[in-house]
């Protein structure tokens, strides 16, 4: 993180804001004065200007720019402060080169022996993976195994008994933490693992839980000796753009050793035991063998460089802190062989791994795709790669919830269905809401994370994702793919047409311009 960018952005932002204040008191007092008023106007339009001629010519995508342009020409100045506090870029975009010299110290602790020497025996699926490789060092795992946590109850309990069974360390990294249950029933047995003398790291994104985590929950933590992190702290950041960039990963991980990853926040809704939401529908895994490690250098390398412990990076350097830590940075191979790889995406990349790794599986794809999300905003690329896809004879099939959560996600989803349905791709609303993140390519390769297909995940937020190339998995994906449909209902341009009012249009418009935004 570029401190002194995100500064000079927030000092920017601020000096805006006083200056729109005596803007507009100039002109209150410039009514009777035409020349002055004139003069003010035509200041203030051509400083419009500028901002808008910088943003126009900087790499951020075409969707985007148009999008704060509109806002500063439908809004003089005030569209502008906008912009500038949440609007700029408060990171230092780095090259696939430079992300690499930059995360070196970390990846130096991953193995790349089975890197080397894989093939699976598809160019395509070889050429996907080699990309993630290529671009983030992001190393191939052979010596794992996974299995799916299909029941929400059972998520509970993986949880619980996961935590319990720690020797070591324990490193959770959640974007929601509401106090409820489950939560609490997981706070008292991080306490617990503490007392044992097991070292337990937390860490949580402060705008995810704002309203959402008692500082009484905190406090207990911190009595306990468990170290708390906020990714991207409040404070000063509550006035710059940085508040923009979330972390929605999510894990639980033990010892270097095993791991509970997927889609689901810690809050009582993500189990469906919560009286305020549909019948909710997730899912999430539990993993084990050597790709925990490169789950814990994602958090280590989160803790480090994000959070409010970030400012010690000043004071040592990068591989000091992971030096300090090596020691549970040993592989733990499992007995099976389920080949995966983690793809990590963040706003400070100029690579979007995770929506390049989605355009090249579509692409790749020969004969079918399965896909499955709860917000479908995605970017032009990828309705154009899913639209030439089922128009190029691939069966292209896609899960929407077919009730909201707290979001109107419905309607917003089936503004997107008409291009798609139009090309080809079959489309199926599940009657609740489900939350699972997952493609299925060629009922051969999965990859599922904690990114939606929307502008945030893929653009704005830090996101993870598994990429697994496993037949026995496939299997299993596909028959839970097949139950989601069996509980969803298939929709067409006819039901779109007839489900969509000229209010439902408004308020899509409207949303359609800000969501590339925020």
């Amino acid at each position: 993180m570029n401190r002194l960018k995100i500064f000079f952005f927030g000092l920017l932002a601020f000096l805006f804001a006083a200056f729109i204040g005596i803007v507009i008191f100039l002109l209150i007092g410039s009514m009777h004065e035409p020349e002055i008023f004139i003069i003010i106007i035509i200041s203030v339009s051509a400083f419009n200007a500028i901002i808008m001629f910088i943003l126009f010519n900087s790499s951020r995508q075409v969707n985007i720019k148009l999008c704060w342009i509109f806002v500063m020409g439908a809004l003089p100045l005030f569209g502008t402060l906008i912009y500038l506090i949440f609007g700029t870029c408060p990171y230092d975009k780095k090259t696939w080169k430079a992300a690499k010299e930059y995360t070196k110290s970390y990846n130096r602790y991953e193995d790349y022996e089975f890197t080397k020497k894989f093939e699976s025996g598809d160019k395509n699926i070889d050429q996907i993976f080699k990309y993630n490789f290529n671009i983030a060092q992001s190393p191939i795992y052979e010596k794992n195994s996974i299995r799916i946590i299909k029941d929400l109850t059972s998520l509970f309990d993986e949880s619980i008994n996961l935590i319990r069974s720690a020797k070591k360390t324990i490193h959770l990294s959640t974007y929601i933490f509401k106090d409820g249950v489950w939560s609490r029933c997981i706070v008292t047995e991080l306490i617990k693992k503490a007392q044992e003398g097991v070292q337990v790291r937390f860490m949580y994104d402060w705008v995810g839980c704002y309203n959402r985590l008692p500082k009484k929950l905190i406090r207990q933590l911190k009595e306990a000796k468990i170290e708390v992190a906020i990714f991207n702290p409040k404070g000063f950041n509550m006035f710059k753009s940085v508040t923009n960039y979330r972390s929605h990963r999510k894990v639980i991980l033990v010892d270097n050793r095993a791991a509970i990853y997927g889609g689901s926040n810690i809050a009582d809704e993500y189990l469906s035991i919560s009286p305020k939401t549909n019948y909710w529908r997730d899912l999430n895994f539990y993993v084990e063998g050597e790709i925990a490690n490169s789950m814990n250098l994602l958090f280590l390398y989160d803790w480090f460089n994000f959070s409010n412990h970030a400012k010690k990076r000043y004071q040592q350097k990068d591989k000091k802190f992971v030096n300090s830590i090596s020691k549970i940075l040993q592989l733990q191979p499992s007995e099976s062989n389920q080949i995966m790889q983690l793809v990590n995406s963040a706003p400070d990349l100029e690579e979007k791994q995770i929506e390049q790794t989605l355009i090249n599986l579509i692409k790749k794809a020969k004969n079918s795709l399965k896909i499955v999300t709860p917000y479908l905003f995605p970017t032009q690329s990828i309705i154009d790669s899913l639209s030439s896809a089922a128009m190029s004879g691939i069966k292209v099939e896609l899960i929407l919830p077919g009730r909201n959560d707290d979001k109107q996600t419905v309607i917003a989803n089936r503004f997107h269905c008409t291009k798609l349905l139009s090309s080809g791709c079959k489309i199926y609303e599940y009657q609740g809401f489900i939350h699972s993140k997952y493609l299925i390519a060629d009922d051969s390769i999965v990859f599922s994370g904690s990114n939606n297909m929307d502008y945030r995940s893929l653009w704005i937020n830090f996101e993870s994702a598994l990429l697994i190339y496993n037949e026995t998995l496939s299997k299993e994906m596909i028959n839970v793919f097949s139950i989601d449909k069996s509980n969803s209902k298939l929709i067409n341009l006819d039901f779109i047409k007839n489900h969509i009012n000229i209010w439902h249009k408004i308020g899509y418009s409207l949303i359609n311009i800000f969501h590339p935004l925020l």
